[in-house]
């Protein structure tokens, strides 16, 4: 099952991620908040139990923030 990254490209710490997964070659599929009253951050928020953004699917598991998605692409690269 591939990655599911959904975030801001405007903020630093999405920029890192991408940037991580990128540099990694990881596929994955990201989806672009475009304003804080979009749906997609209901629908983040509500999967992750996290006000966190971004946040990192996997395997029905989610990883809230850029430390936590580090964290979890050191242990699966």
């Amino acid at each position: 099952m591939e990655l599911t990254l959904i975030g801001e490209s405007r903020h630093s710490d999405t920029t890192k991620v991408l940037q991580i997964l990128s540099d990694a070659n990881v596929p994955f599929f990201y989806e672009e908040i475009k304003h804080i009253d979009s749906p997609l951050v209901d629908i983040a928020k509500l999967l992750s139990n996290s006000d966190k953004l971004p946040v990192l699917f996997h395997k029905g598991v989610s990883y809230s923030g850029a430390e936590a998605i580090r964290n979890y692409c050191r242990e699966i690269l």
